[in-house]
């Protein structure tokens, strides 16, 4: 839901939206952790990623503190937070090239 301001980029094309409830019934739901890294670092540099592409994206319209919120929610999805319930680590250096200091729910590393 969050991208839905890009089918307004697009609107020239002829792209239908769909109803995840009623397209795809009789489906079984998806596991509660859709990827399992192969690699410890992976995660983190996932995390990172769509931290780093989402900070970006200029049509979402999010605070600082909603994209933090829905960056450790994704970190959720793909079983990247430790055991204390923390999002992958990120250098302070990254967090300030973000424009993300000060922001809470980030885990800052030296």
């Amino acid at each position: 839901d969050f991208e839905e301001f890009f089918l307004k980029t697009v609107a020239d094309l002829p792209v239908q939206r769909w109803d995840a409830e009623t397209t795809f019934t009789g489906v079984p739901a998806p596991p509660d952790s859709l990827w399992v890294p192969w690699q410890e670092n992976t995660a983190g540099q996932a995390y990172q990623a769509w931290l780093g592409y989402y900070n970006s994206v200029k049509g979402l319209r999010w605070s600082k503190e909603q994209l933090v919120e829905q960056a450790n929610y994704f970190a959720e999805t793909i079983g990247a937070l430790d055991e204390q319930g923390y999002p992958p680590a990120l250098k302070k250096k990254t967090v300030g090239m973000m424009g993300l200091k000060g922001v809470r729910g980030l885990n800052i590393v030296g």
